[in-house]
């Protein structure tokens, strides 16, 4: 079944498309609108609820295929260096997950191969 734009999800249980409220996110594989519990978030490129990992891992500003999105690279050189500073143990991601999205290390897929930081 399509769903409109004002009701993009299709709810399984309930047969029909339906609009998450403002805090909750449709959970693809139960196939409803949910909540995230305490301390976690959606992840959007896994569409899970995920905890922010902050000081573990970051994407290397010499990775190719990288969106500045009009600003400076010098403003996110700063706050590279900044997490290097900041966390002494950081890494930048492999080359085969080479972008950090805030939760994990993650690979763009070849139809959209672009990073935006």
């Amino acid at each position: 079944m399509e769903c409109p734009v004002d009701k993009p999800h299709f709810n399984n249980d309930t047969k029909d498309c339906q609009k998450c409220l403002d805090k909750e996110f449709f959970d693809y594989d139960l196939r409803k609108c949910t909540v995230c519990g305490s301390g976690l978030e959606v992840d959007v490129n896994t569409r899970k609820c995920a905890k922010r990992i902050v000081g573990v891992y970051q994407t290397s500003l010499n990775t190719h295929n990288l969106l500045f999105e009009g600003k400076p690279k010098a403003q996110f050189q700063e706050e590279y260096d900044n997490n290097k500073k900041t966390y002494p143990s950081i890494q930048d991601c492999p080359t085969d997950k080479p972008y950090f999205d805030g939760f994990e290390c993650i690979a763009c897929p070849s139809s959209n191969p672009l990073f935006s930081l």
